[in-house]
């Protein structure tokens, strides 16, 4: 009698967290969409407290998410604790005001966002190269975008003195510019994102 072996199939890469991956970057779409929603908001001087706090909410909503896909990627729990050092010092520093202290939020946030991002390419490595690659570059024009609205914002505040009576319409210009550019790349990530999903359904 002949006997038939049966070998089981092992995920292989990232497959067995699919589950977990796909639920999870799911949520981190939503929470990323409600941000970009955010942004249309910012332009409104009286809506600025109230926009603040939901973006910390939104923070708190990204660190949770980071620490759960941590079980399949160390990178996201990078990710996490850099965005809790980063929100942390984000709430001091608006009662210090320090130059030197906000630098070094700045400098945690772009960790943050580096280990994240890298931990989508990871992910995203066995199953699409070209998107892998396509958020490793992601990371670099969200630096870009993010030193591009820095300046915009000096920018607008040096030529707010200097202009006087019209500062809060130039003020407004660089904020609606600044949320533009933010909302722009946000989106080219989020079409990032989507793809990263469908990988896992």
């Amino acid at each position: 009698m002949e006997t038939v072996n049966e070998t089981a199939i092992v995920p292989t890469g990232y497959d067995h967290h699919g589950p977990l991956l796909h639920k999870w970057l799911t949520n981190l779409m939503y929470i990323r969409i409600a941000s970009l929603a955010l942004l249309l908001l910012t332009p409104v001087s009286r809506l600025t407290n109230i926009t603040l706090w939901i973006s910390r909410l939104l923070s708190v909503g990204v660190i949770v998410v980071m620490f759960r896909l941590s079980a399949a990627n160390g990178r996201y729990r990078k990710a996490a604790i850099f965005s809790c050092i980063t929100l942390a010092g984000n709430l001091f520093n608006a009662l210090t005001a320090s130059t030197v202290f906000n630098l070094v939020v700045s400098i945690c946030s772009i960790i943050a966002e580096y280990q994240e991002f890298h931990g989508h390419a990871e992910i995203c490595a066995d199953k699409d190269p070209a998107l892998s690659g396509r958020w490793e570059r992601l990371f670099w024009w969200q630096v870009g975008v993010g030193i591009i609205g820095g300046v915009l914002l000096s920018f607008g505040v040096i030529i707010g003195v200097l202009a006087g009576a019209e500062a809060g319409i130039l003020t407004a210009v660089t904020l609606i510019l600044n949320a533009a550019i933010s909302i722009g790349i946000g989106l080219v990530c989020l079409n990032a994102l989507k793809k990263t999903i469908v990988l896992y359904l």
